[in-house]
């Protein structure tokens, strides 16, 4: 099955960051009804991550090769002081990017060990958080697919 950011006609790199960021949120949500909590984290990281991307994209011609959730929340505040708000669930994101993506950073690498089903829901709330706000300061671009 194709993902939708396979089908779509990518004509603009805002429009591609906003489709792998609405891909990423549908694998998390997926994933939960599933029970698989260490990767609906990952998944909402990943899709908290693009989306922000989006909105520097919009901003800037290259955006940093950056996986900090912080960081980028950062880099976004300096275009839009909103973004602030956001930053403690980008520093909470941001703890689930290595453990939840490499088996042997596991263990150890989050004092409570693997993500359970609180923290999935938790990062899923959070992620959903950051996606409205990117989708709101995005509203005059046009067709954002973040329907969250």
């Amino acid at each position: 099955m194709k993902s939708s950011a396979e089908e779509k006609s990518f004509t603009n790199a805002v429009e591609v960051w906003l489709t792998f960021a609405h891909d990423d949120a549908r694998a998390a949500k997926n994933l939960f009804s599933a029970e698989i909590w260490n990767l609906v984290c990952f998944h909402a990281q990943q899709a908290t991550e693009k989306a922000l991307k989006a909105f520097l994209r919009m901003h800037m011609d290259q955006i940093p090769r950056v996986h900090s959730l912080a960081k980028l929340t950062e880099l976004c505040s300096k275009i839009d002081r909103t973004f602030l708000r956001h930053k403690q669930i980008a520093l909470l994101l941001d703890r689930f990017y290595i453990p939840t993506r490499y088996p042997e950073a596991a263990p150890g690498s989050l004092p409570e060990g693997l993500p359970g089903r609180d923290d999935a829901k938790v990062a899923i709330q959070h992620m959903k958080r950051v996606l409205k706000h990117v989708s709101k300061r995005l509203a005059g671009y046009g067709k954002t697919p973040l329907g969250f």
